[in-house]
């Protein structure tokens, strides 16, 4: 029986991006090759603040195919404010589970600030 994947990619990295202020990129690594149950196609990447300011930020995410490679810019972010971020990979069939949440710090310059993993 087809099944979505099992796992999630790893290595998940928040990387500073100065020259583009409130963003982070962020990078991963692909899912465990046992743990893909077939061709993985796209991934989710889910973000949001630790500390939400108003109520218009929430939840955000963008959709990636894996032929874009595995690193995205996140855009329009709030300076000096911790966002989790995690991510889970599809196949035809289906969807795999979200990764561990890691979290980065925007400053007004773009930088990462106290990167960590959950």
């Amino acid at each position: 029986m087809h099944a979505g994947p099992d796992g999630y990619p790893v290595d998940i990295q928040p990387n500073p991006r100065p020259s583009v202020p409130r963003s982070l990129s962020v990078s991963w690594g692909e899912v465990p090759r046992a743990l893909r149950n077939g061709f993985i196609t796209q991934y989710d990447i889910r973000y949001e603040p630790l500390e939400t300011y108003d109520g218009n930020i929430g939840t955000r995410s963008i959709t990636v195919h894996e032929d874009e490679g595995r690193e995205v810019a996140l855009l329009d972010l709030e300076e000096d404010t911790q966002y989790n971020v995690s991510i889970r990979a599809y196949t035809v069939v289906g969807e795999g589970p979200f990764s561990e949440q890691v979290t980065g710090r925007t400053s007004e310059g773009g930088e990462c600030m106290q990167c960590s993993v959950h």
